[in-house]
């Protein structure tokens, strides 16, 4: 309802797709309001709580980013040509941002509890039949900077100075809480997904057979 009333005028724009689309479009854009909230209130928190300004910023930008994709009316039909490497792209992106945050909390804050987030979020916009050589290079890669980022340090990379010791615990416990809900978003996401195609299928059958019959 949120992402409605922010791009209202957006949404009013004259455009002509079928009720799946504007259901998956709509659905889709459930899901990145969730990444925009999530993005949103880490990047308050850290400018609140730690002070740290390069971060914040960093993070306000990627929250403004869910935004803009947000406010492309029928992304799924207009660019439905790229969707799939825009997807995948995405993917990567957010995999190298849980690892620059992993790197930069000293490994000590739980960040690499998103890794699986990222792995349970894939099945919301790929399809394991049709995209399987995509999947399973976004599961490449997600396990591959998983696997790099907990055997290396990565010394010569600069840490936060503005987390104390004593604030590790408090992130970690944040990180898990977000991690476990973000999860049970993935699953509530793709049980929704399920349903359309589901409604999809049955609509095509009944089409199917009143053809039949006429």
């Amino acid at each position: 309802m949120i992402y409605k009333f922010f791009f209202k005028v957006i949404n009013d724009e004259a455009e002509t797709i079928d009720d799946f689309e504007s259901n998956y479009l709509h659905l889709i854009n459930r899901y990145l309001l969730l990444l925009f909230f999530i993005f949103l209130f880490y990047s308050i928190f850290i400018i609140t709580f730690f002070g740290d300004m390069f971060v914040s910023i960093f993070l306000t930008v990627i929250t403004f980013f869910w935004l803009f994709l947000m406010a492309i009316k029928g992304k799924t039909k207009r660019f439905r040509k790229v969707l799939k490497t825009a997807i995948i792209s995405i993917f990567v992106l957010l995999t190298f941002i849980v690892s620059f945050f992993n790197i930069y909390t000293y490994k000590n804050a739980g960040v690499e509890y998103f890794y699986f987030c990222l792995l349970f979020a894939v099945p919301f916009f790929l399809n394991y039949k049709k995209d399987a050589f995509s999947i399973f290079f976004i599961t490449f890669m997600i396990s591959i900077n998983f696997i790099v980022c907990l055997y290396f340090d990565f010394d010569f990379l600069s840490k936060s100075r503005f987390i104390e010791k004593q604030d590790f615990k408090t992130i970690k416990l944040l990180n898990i809480l977000f991690s476990i809900a973000s999860f049970l978003m993935d699953i509530v996401f793709i049980t929704q997904k399920d349903s359309l195609i589901k409604g999809l299928i049955t609509d095509r059958k009944e089409k199917d057979s009143t053809i039949k019959i006429l």
